[in-house]
């Protein structure tokens, strides 16, 4: 049984920090400042120093946080832990919560081709039929790998879910995401362009048993803000999808990784420069307040809870179940350095619990069947600029209900219920129109915001 500990730490400037022990063990701060560990759990040997490839450690609780001592150490410098191959031992979960001065780390896996060959079959994004990008992908393509094209500066999409035979729903292309990512400094570009013929290289991604994954700082690193990331990594659930979770704290970003594990939000509201770029989640829940991350293309699966996503969105991101929101924003233009407006896709409904401002796009990407939706609860007021149907491609609702009624804030005058649709806030207030405000009597309401 694993015994645990803790032990103060003191850090430049003055201060202490307490730091967790596992096992009984020792904290070693000479192996703290070890910038680079690689871990093999099939050719590693735990009596290794892991400084090299050649000399990896095979388990991360044996192989690290043995040397180190504790799972909190005290980093100083920025430091990267390499997978060389994918965790067979699910006892032997990845858990990291260093305190970080002014540096971040990385834990990353080793992208294995898997197949090359050209694309065909495509199918382009198109929100207004409701489709998604699908394309014939070379043999041995596989659900949860990643994909890069070579013919178009190497923009990277995930494969979602196949369609049929050789043909595969991908992800909102997007150029590559670094490790570390911020979005202080911007989001990935999406790319529209793949078409057929283009060259392409498949990719799986190195399977880890996640735990619990911590920057604990009182300091960023200025002025880029990087967040401590996971990066192209698979998630494993032992017993199948969703099966168990990973929590991710404040400060901390993923960028090109497949979860079966449920995300466990633990930001508590603090994160809006980090995200979570070109994922798959298989789920998502939060701790406490809204899980105030960017969510840059990828897609969720499933979601639970009263406040259950993500807040802030930037390209095509592919929500494929039904979610409950708390705070959510999808962000004015500018308000964000290098931030492009997000556009969300809904396969299910969406639910907005509190305030929302939709300056990007809700589009239903259920391939023209019409039976995605977004719906108000309780009294969420949801501002909208320029126009409705530029806006809602999908099925809008107000407190579960298809109607609302218009109201003329300039002279106070009410109309009886009309359907709610995009058409219908665009047209002129009246018996037949909103206006651009929307409202359920003591309940929700769309309200066109000022421009």
């Amino acid at each position: 049984m694993s015994k645990v500990g803790f032990a103060f730490g003191t850090v430049s400037g003055g201060g202490f920090v307490l730091l967790e022990l596992v096992d009984g063990l020792i904290p070693d701060p000479s192996t703290w400042t070890q910038a680079a560990w690689f871990i093999d759990p099939v050719n590693g040997n735990d009596g290794n120093d892991g400084k090299t490839p050649a000399t990896a450690v095979k388990t991360w609780n044996g192989g690290v946080i043995g040397k180190m001592g504790t799972t909190s150490p005290i980093l100083t410098q920025n430091t990267t832990f390499t997978f060389l191959s994918s965790q067979t031992d699910p006892t032997d979960v990845v858990t990291f919560k260093p305190f970080c001065q002014r540096c971040w780390y990385v834990i990353t896996g080793t992208r294995v081709q898997v197949a090359a060959g050209a694309l065909s079959s495509v199918t382009a994004k198109n929100r207004a039929a409701g489709q998604v990008l699908e394309a014939a992908l070379p043999a041995g393509a596989a659900r949860g790998m990643l994909v890069v094209n070579t013919t178009r500066s190497n923009s990277v999409a995930m494969v979602h879910k196949a369609v049929s035979g050789p043909v595969f729903e991908l992800t909102q292309p997007q150029a590559p995401t670094p490790a570390p990512c911020s979005a202080y400094l911007g989001v990935p570009a999406e790319d529209n362009t793949w078409a057929n013929t283009d060259n392409v290289i498949v990719y799986s991604l190195t399977g880890i048993y996640g735990g619990v994954f911590e920057h604990v700082s009182g300091q960023y690193l200025p002025p880029s803000f990087f967040a401590s990331t996971l990066h192209w990594l698979h998630l494993q659930s032992p017993d199948g999808p969703s099966d168990s979770n990973f929590s991710l704290g404040p400060n901390m970003s993923m960028s090109e990784c497949w979860s079966e594990q449920e995300l466990l939000d633990t930001s508590n509201g603090g994160g809006l420069t980090t995200m979570v770029s070109q994922c798959m989640l298989a789920d998502v829940q939060a701790s406490g307040a809204s899980f105030e991350r960017w969510l840059v293309s990828g897609a969720i699966d499933a979601s639970f809870g009263s406040s259950a996503c993500f807040a802030l969105y930037a390209n095509d991101c592919l929500l494929n179940a039904s979610f409950g929101f708390g705070v959510i924003q999808l962000v004015a233009a500018g308000a964000y350095p290098g931030v492009t407006l997000g556009n969300v896709a809904i396969r299910g409904s969406v639910t907005a619990k509190d305030y929302i401002t939709a300056s990007a796009i809700l589009w239903d990407a259920t391939a023209g069947a019409g039976s995605a939706s977004f719906n108000l609860l309780g009294g969420v007021r949801c501002a909208y600029p320029g126009t409705a149907v530029s806006t809602f491609l999908c099925t809008i609702l107000a407190n579960g209900t298809t109607t609302a009624n218009p109201f003329d804030p300039a002279t106070g005058t009410w109309e009886g219920a009309i359907t709610l649709s995009a058409a219908n806030l665009d047209a002129a207030f009246g018996v037949a129109g909103f206006g651009g405000n929307a409202i359920r009597p003591g309940g929700a309401s769309y309200i066109r915001a000022a421009q």
